[in-house]
């Protein structure tokens, strides 16, 4: 019995360090991501291989003896490679100092293309009376029922739902004025529809891109003049990755041309902050990343939490930041992302 109880230990002992031999592999993989972006999809999930390490630690106990610390060392070093992408996410947080300037309140959300029951999406919106609205796979069904309800508190938007590829919308409490789409670069562009609606207006449709993600772009004018540059846009998954860095390349370039200190880019990255393609991203760009890790994706999951944080909000220099948040399970695959922050000019 004693005899079969060994070889029972021998075999579990080599299951784990099989099991903790790849959690290192995926974390070593994940690295040369940086240089192999086809390798980087291993990066968005690093979370999970810091929980898995650790639970790599908890089950070393029943290991035979003289295996528990080559198995401790492999979980160690696998942990030690998830730490730097991971922990300073983990701990950001926002400034806790006085906030000047007036106050604005930023909902983010894929609205889910397929959603025939957007009715509690509708109603969080309503009763959340936010100033800024960007949202993301909104089908046409969707926009009546945005309309419908929305109008009399945002009575200002720009969509370019029915355009192929781009189903983006943006509503604000304020006047919009300038807005214009465009499509994913490797699929042809319609031609254009001319508006339809002087109060949520159809965006123009720009020419065919290469490698262009489809955004919206749209300027609100606030009091005593002062405006807001306003950007959502939709990329697409992260494998193959050459097509999501082409898009993220594509978003810096529009960038340019826009006002930093007044810009807000926010939609759904399909990326996380762990990935070399949106860290590259960010170190790119003048606008500052709010979203530090809010998990977003799926809702309605096995785990309590959503997986994946790839819906981001990026500022520009005279925002500041109260809060940063995830809303709750409206019937979409995605949670809303809800942003209270402050514009100082």
């Amino acid at each position: 019995m004693r005899a079969a109880l060994s070889w029972v230990q021998v075999g579990y002992s080599l299951l784990l360090a099989l099991a903790l031999t790849l959690l290192l592999s995926l974390g070593v993989l994940g690295i040369v991501g940086g240089l192999v972006p086809s390798l980087d999809l291993v990066n968005h999930f690093r979370p999970w291989w810091i929980l898995a390490g650790l639970i790599g630690l908890l089950a070393l106990w029943p290991a035979r003896r003289g295996w528990r610390l080559p198995l401790a060392s492999l979980a160690g070093l696998s942990l030690l490679l998830q730490a730097p992408f991971v922990l300073p996410t983990a701990f950001a947080a926002v400034s806790d100092e006085e906030q000047l300037g007036q106050p604005l309140t930023l909902i983010s959300l894929n609205m889910r293309y397929a959603n025939r029951d957007v009715a509690p999406a509708v109603d969080f919106l309503a009763e959340s009376k936010p100033d800024l609205v960007f949202l993301q796979e909104v089908s046409a069904s969707h926009l009546e029922a945005l309309k419908e309800r929305l109008s009399p508190d945002l009575p200002y938007g720009v969509h370019c739902v029915g355009g192929r590829y781009c189903n983006l919308v943006i509503l604000s409490r304020f006047p919009l004025e300038e807005e214009a789409a465009s499509y994913l670069g490797w699929r042809e562009t319609p031609p254009p529809t001319p508006p339809t609606d002087p109060a949520w207006r159809k965006a123009p449709e720009l020419p065919r891109d290469r490698g262009a993600a489809a955004g919206l772009l749209a300027e609100a004018v606030l009091a005593e003049g002062q405006r807001l540059s306003l950007f959502t846009i939709h990329l697409s998954w992260p494998y193959p990755a050459e097509i999501q860095r082409r898009q993220f390349r594509w978003i810096a370039r529009h960038l340019e041309a826009l006002p930093e200190a007044r810009t807000i880019l926010a939609g759904d990255f399909n990326s996380t902050p762990w990935s070399f393609g949106l860290r590259g991203f960010d170190v790119s760009i003048q606008l500052k990343r709010v979203t530090q890790g809010v998990f977003s994706f799926p809702t309605g999951g096995v785990l309590p939490l959503p997986l994946l944080p790839i819906d981001q909000v990026y500022l520009g220099s005279s925002f500041s930041v109260e809060q940063v948040s995830r809303g709750p399970d409206v019937g979409s695959d995605h949670y809303p992302i809800i942003t209270s922050l402050r514009y100082r000019p």
